[in-house]
């Protein structure tokens, strides 16, 4: 398809350069672009993996490969001399891997749930799935460009990472009724997670507030 909207891939014109551009201005389109331009009535959604492969973790990815890791391509094992030598002594197991939620402002997992059951709660823009309308159409896994909504094969529904919701609002049985904040953040050794909100003036922009670290950190 990009192929068809970019052919050659002599998109980049190294001629148009500013200050803003200095290296170049691209010229061609992406793949969210291209659809529309050469006449597809397609979207541009990720790889979903099939049932198979959920039984896995990040197939092509993180995944090992073959039965014995030192086999070489003549068939022998370890060393020249053909001795056989099968490493690591230990066995292969895998866990979900649990990915940190961005909590997007306009979420792609949100518009693209054709049952409605992801929404973002208003007074803290946590993003959540409600499980009990999740029918497991993978939808949101197609759409998130961040690969966080996980599809649960036994459960035959997604799951994502929930911003630790029940410690924030203080539920959480370990904090004794104190709002805390998310675990990652709780057991991040560099300390480089922050959570909370930001002050906000009239004008709909962030009030000047230096004290705050998020302010801080990204203005």
């Amino acid at each position: 398809m990009l192929e068809q909207s970019n052919p050659g891939q002599n998109v980049w014109n190294v001629r148009k350069t500013s200050n803003k551009a200095i290296h170049g201005v691209y010229e061609g389109v992406t793949i969210f672009e291209a659809p529309a331009k050469i006449g597809l009535n397609q979207q541009a959604v990720g790889y979903v993996p099939t049932d198979e492969e959920w039984r896995f973790p990040n197939s092509g990815e993180d995944t090992a490969h073959g039965r014995e890791f030192t086999q070489s391509r003549e068939g022998t094992f370890g060393g020249d001399n053909g001795t056989k030598s099968v490493l690591p002594e230990h066995k292969i197991w895998f866990f979900y891997l649990q990915r940190i939620c961005n909590h997007c402002t306009y979420p792609g997992c949100l518009a693209a749930c054709p049952r409605k059951a992801i929404y973002k709660r208003q007074e803290d823009g946590i993003v959540l799935i409600d499980q009990s309308r999740c029918r497991g159409y993978k939808k949101c896994v197609e759409q998130c460009p961040y690969k966080k909504p996980m599809f649960r094969g036994t459960t035959r529904i997604s799951e994502k990472c929930i911003a630790c919701y029940p410690r924030i609002e203080g539920l959480d049985p370990l904090t004794e009724g104190d709002q805390m904040e998310t675990r990652c953040m709780a057991a991040c050794v560099g300390k480089i997670r922050l959570q909370g909100l930001v002050k906000v003036g009239g004008n709909g922009e962030w009030a000047h507030d230096p004290d705050n670290p998020q302010y801080y950190l990204i203005r």
